[in-house]
């Protein structure tokens, strides 16, 4: 996960070296379950027991016993609803909705009350029922999935503050698809491809209240990662209620043929009447439909959403079933009466009036559609498209996953929209998808983010004592200084002597001095040369790079159990590592130019040879001579020595300054969060 920020969950690293176990709450629309996974290491994410019956899933419902016990129960659809005299399936929504009291439909229920009470229900449930879970409040954290929009983004925290007043263990909130898609990445056998992110990975996540997508690349040779998530409001329970929707409307057209028939029935009776044979045949449609009675106003189920969610097990039907689907579903009225319809294939899939065709109105950020859940899902698909094409995204993979992927056409239209080119994948068992995914994330989470200290107090001992005293900065001087010395040599140096030789009259090796220290105070000035002592610093210490990732592959094989790939290119921030050390670019050399200037002249060479004083008198041609000999006798790299050497020393003191040492620290301390997170997906 890219830096998942625990304190924004109000959740520190102190708590987090405690955890042992990572629970998964997939608190779907839908459905939920209950993953968790040990962040030792061992095995595999398993999905936990909610119910004395070893069930592993719970369709979501709270439901209130209408007997002696005035608590809540969680059950399996079932004839077990009939003992219950509410049914709330509609109480998952955002934080927004959530603190403003808003209450579940047909119900005087709070939205909040009802989603308290279920994850309540559902955590004691999962304790009870799982024998050596060992879910010690100090020891876990819970993991909630939410949708992947930006909306949900904003209101993370809001949402844990909600489930944290009933949940025993710390609350952090996951976007779904975030969730699904490492889940794949942990089953990478769903794939032919050797390394799904290196290629790019899509993956789509059907859940009942939203489609929520996540795209991944990451190539560790070049250092590139790129990430992209969003959702929107095409939940497949929107196919449940269209399912009532078209069977209601079924009703109406029977009841109304069954009416007109016998209204006609009436006014074929009524004309043999002779009092009424002047009457005109509207009169007598008139008067035979008042005397059946009017048309009903109200054809909906006595209890909607105990009838939707029994509505959803034969969806459930309808996504399995391969060939063909005839099942009969009856709900009772408000009057006691019992509606009967048939679902099939062409109830559900017929182009003209088939469920999944009916348009109906969604609320999308562009304002509010009108669209079938069949153009929905093909939209879905062509935007997603479009937004890889617009970034010019590369992926070679789509895995659809949850509940609502199961339908055929969706998998159809995903082949429509992207093409042959791309292979897609349906996620054979989408169901345990999120929940399992999350509790694998979240493992990976904590222990990246508790790789981070040890990594960094490896780096930091470096950077702070070093081996035998020689710290990683003056490493990174000396490189520093090696690739400066002939640019100060060039650039300084060696013109102010052609300068000082071609001067008329007498004049002394200090002036010389003084002529390079003008030089070098004019060249600090120009913006190119900024540049070339930055770009020196930086490279000095990127030539490093495979000594600070040796640090942190030490710590890495101690937590992970495996060594950092060898062609990780770790990212160090090229801005940040130019300006380390803030003065070094005005750096000045004291009397450094004296010892130079004496190496240069002296019949020797070094600056305690045959030149004693700097303020020796030379006419032009003692100068010239001087000058020349160190072309002749090639003195240039004898030179650049003497620069290198000074400029070690400058920058190794402005390296052990205390604000030059953080920023390196910092800049590493960036990189380091950024691969833990990086091999943390590599290593599902």
């Amino acid at each position: 996960m890219r830096k998942l920020n625990f304190e924004k969950f109000g959740i520190t690293d102190r708590q987090l070296r405690k955890i042992k176990l990572v629970l998964a709450f997939d608190l779907g629309h839908g459905e939920s379950m209950v993953s968790y996974m040990r962040t030792d290491g061992r095995g595999k994410p398993l999905i936990a027991k909610v119910d004395s019956n070893d069930s592993d899933k719970l369709i979501t419902g709270l439901f209130k016993v209408n007997r002696d016990n005035a608590g809540w129960a969680i059950s399996r659809i079932g004839p077990m609803l009939s003992s219950f005299n509410e049914v709330h399936i509609g109480f998952k929504s955002t934080p927004e909705a959530l603190n403003q009291g808003e209450t579940e439909p047909g119900s005087a229920r709070t939205k909040k009350e009802l989603i308290q009470a279920y994850v309540k229900e559902v955590l004691k449930a999962v304790k009870l029922y799982n024998e050596g879970l060992e879910s010690d409040e100090d020891s876990t954290v819970l993991f909630v999935g939410c949708p992947s929009s930006r909306l949900w983004k904003n209101q993370e925290k809001a949402y844990a503050d909600i489930l944290k007043k009933e949940s025993p263990y710390p609350v952090v909130i996951m976007p779904e698809s975030r969730a699904a898609l490492f889940k794949v990445i942990f089953d990478h056998r769903l794939l032919n491809a050797s390394n799904i992110l290196q290629n790019g990975i899509i993956v789509f996540d059907f859940g009942s209240s939203t489609a929520d997508w996540t795209y991944m690349y990451k190539n560790l040779s070049k250092g590139k990662m790129d990430l992209d998530e969003d959702s929107v409001n095409l939940g497949g329970s929107m196919v449940e209620e269209q399912m009532l929707e078209a069977g209601i409307e079924r009703l109406i057209r029977q009841a109304k043929k069954e009416r007109e028939h016998k209204i006609r029935g009436i006014v074929e009776a009524m004309r043999r009447i002779p009092a009424l044979a002047g009457l005109s045949e509207e009169e007598l449609w008139s008067q035979a439909a008042s005397s059946h009675g009017g048309e009903e106003d109200d054809w909906k189920p006595r209890d909607e959403q105990e009838t939707l969610l029994a509505l959803r097990t034969v969806k459930e039907n309808y996504f399995f079933a391969d060939g063909e689907l005839e099942q009969e579903y009856a709900y009772r009225m408000a009057d006691n009466r019992v509606h009967r319809f048939k679902i099939n294939r062409e109830f559900m899939e017929a182009k003209e009036n088939g469920v999944i065709h009916q348009k109906f109105t969604y609320a999308t950020r562009d304002g509010i559609w009108e669209k079938s859940w069949y153009d929905a899902c093909r939209q879905l698909f062509m935007d997603v498209k479009s937004r890889m094409e617009e970034k010019t995204r590369q992926y070679s993979s789509i895995v659809l996953t949850g509940g609502a992927s199961r339908m055929g056409f969706v998998r159809e239209l995903c082949r429509e929209v992207f093409g042959d080119k791309v292979e897609i994948v349906a996620d054979p068992n989408p169901s345990t998808c999120v929940a399992r995914g999350m509790a694998y994330a979240g493992v990976m989470d904590i222990k990246a983010r508790l790789a981070l200290p040890e990594v960094m107090e490896k780096v930091t001992d470096k950077i702070e004592k070093g081996e035998n005293g020689r710290t990683l900065l003056m490493d990174c001087a000396e490189i520093a200084s090696n690739d400066l010395k002939e640019t100060l040599y060039d650039k300084v140096i060696w013109p102010g002597i052609q300068s000082w030789k071609g001067l008329e009259g007498v004049h002394t090796p200090r002036e010389l001095c003084g002529t390079c220290r003008d030089t070098l105070k004019a060249l600090q000035q120009q913006d190119s040369y900024q540049e070339t002592v930055r770009r020196s610093i930086q490279d000095g210490i990127l030539k490093k790079r495979d000594e600070i990732i040796g640090m942190i592959n030490e710590t890495y094989k101690e937590i992970y159990q495996r060594e950092i790939p060898a062609n990780y290119r770790i990212n160090l921030d090229d801005d940040k590592l130019k300006n380390i050390a803030g003065g070094v670019v005005e750096y000045t050399f004291g009397d450094a130019f004296e010892q130079i200037i004496k190496g240069a002249l002296s019949f020797w060479g070094s600056a305690t040879g045959y030149l004693n004083t700097l303020d020796n008198q030379m006419d032009k041609a003692e100068r010239t001579k001087r000058a020349d000999r160190i072309v002749r006798e090639n003195r240039k790299p004898k030179l650049e020595g003497f620069c290198g050497s000074y400029l070690r020393s400058l920058i190794g003191r402005l390296f052990e300054q205390d604000g030059t040492k953080e920023n390196l620290k910092n800049c590493i301390r960036e990189a380091v969060e950024t691969m833990l997170d990086d091999l943390s997906a590599y290593f599902a």
